[in-house]
């Protein structure tokens, strides 16, 4: 029954302890109802009203309230309709925010706090550049050393792995509800107030190409330009979100392959270029090389909602190649040496007949040094054969002498 009472209504504090689900949570006036973000909805929940040291949940907003539920609950929804679980019905409850502090036992002098004099919001960080990486298959594989994890096959992996996903910038101030941030343009086009047709919102699904996201957080104090007699107090934080086509791996596995550190080189299309990202001691490397005219280096992260529960990034540092033409070596290609242009082929035929001639002028000098050798032995020998043949002939000269005394003797007889 809507007209009776709540019997868990009354004042909500906030608390500043730690985050509930990533959000904060509101404790009751008596410390025994809480109001929290469970199970992507907000509900009240009661401390121990069975008796079994947990917590029931009581009443339960089933509407969708993402992707800024804090958001929505600050605003003061209002009359909303909730769920309430122990009757199995719905209820009609009023919800309001306010900025305020239970009143003080008496009235004071003079203002407890003096005024505060409104000034520009600040971004607790505002990351310039996110990148996503889309593979062209359709099934995507999930990179890991041991075989024995296997990649879940349902929709919602699939949509994380293929949708561009950034954090949205925080400003200080915001959970206060001091600063206000919504998202200003998209591409240069302004963005209609609460028209989501006009927004770009993370998990969308983007061709690849860069995106210009601005975000904008305003002062609440002076989002009214009549308030205060001043102009509103702002300051945006201006995004690139790159979405990079043909990549070797999704999002999620260059990251783990990485160590949460990738290097990707991409072209004018925004498709990662071919064979960059094999590594020098990889099987598979082969030897490419790229020609491009021009490289822009850019830096920023890549959002992987499983590293956001450790509180960890991952960094990309990206090249863009312009007008990037591949240079491959193999038999067909023309290279220049000297001057002058052939194919690899012909060269290799070049330096076997070069190799060939050093091998014949080799073999000459062995031969031309081996004769130079034998005609300074046959000099050598000749030499001592004529000095013996000197000494022979002067020894047969006075042989000879003698046999012709006798002859002439023979002769006189004769």
């Amino acid at each position: 029954d809507d007209a009776r009472e709540f019997l868990y209504g009354g004042r909500y504090r906030r608390q500043h302890s730690y985050l509930f689900n990533g959000l904060p949570w509101f404790l009751s006036d008596d410390a025994r109802s809480l109001l929290q973000f469970v199970d992507g909805h907000w509900s009240v929940v009661r401390r121990d009203r069975d008796d079994g040291n947990d917590e029931d949940v009581i009443a339960v907003y089933r509407n969708e309230t993402e992707p800024y539920p804090l958001k929505w609950l600050l605003e003061s929804p209002g009359v909303t309709t909730w769920y309430l679980v122990p009757d199995e019905q719905e209820i009609v409850l009023d919800v309001r925010c306010v900025d305020t502090r239970p009143p003080s036992p008496a009235p004071t002098m003079s203002p407890t706090a003096a005024p505060t004099t409104p000034r520009a919001p600040e971004f607790v960080e505002c990351v310039e550049n996110w990148f996503t990486f889309l593979v062209d298959s359709d099934t995507d594989t999930y990179f890991d050393d041991d075989a024995n994890d296997t990649e879940s096959s349902d929709s919602d992996s699939d949509a994380l792995l293929r949708g561009m996903y950034w954090r949205i910038p925080q400003a200080v101030g915001e959970d206060e509800g001091l600063v206000t941030v919504a998202q200003f343009s998209v591409d240069g086009a302004l963005v209609a107030a609460n028209d989501s047709s006009t927004q770009l919102v993370p998990g969308a699904v983007l061709e690849p190409g860069v995106y210009s996201v601005v975000y904008r957080a305003t002062n609440v104090l002076t989002a009214d330009g009549r308030r205060h007699n001043l102009s509103a107090l702002f300051v945006d934080c201006a995004m690139q979100l790159y979405v990079i086509g043909g990549a070797y791996l999704n999002t999620r596995d260059y990251c783990l392959r990485e160590a949460l550190s990738v290097s990707i080189e991409f072209n004018e299309s925004y498709r990662e270029v071919p064979q960059t990202h094999l590594d020098v001691d990889d099987a598979d490397a082969v030897d490419v090389q790229y020609l491009f005219d021009a490289e822009f280096k850019i830096e920023g992260r890549a959002f992987v909602s499983q590293f956001e529960a450790f509180d960890d990034n991952c960094y990309v540092y990206a090249t863009q190649w312009l007008n990037a033409t591949l240079f491959v070596e193999s038999a067909s290609d023309a290279r220049t040496v000297l001057g002058i242009e052939a194919g690899q082929a012909v060269w290799e035929i070049l330096l076997l007949l070069l190799v060939l001639c050093v091998l014949c002028l080799c073999c000459y000098y062995v031969s031309r040094s081996c004769r130079a050798c034998y005609v300074r032995k046959k000099i050598r020998d000749a030499e001592k054969k004529e000095a013996l043949q000197a000494a022979l002939l002067n020894q047969g000269w006075q042989i000879g002498s003698k046999h012709d005394e006798e002859d002439e003797d023979d002769d006189v007889d004769v």
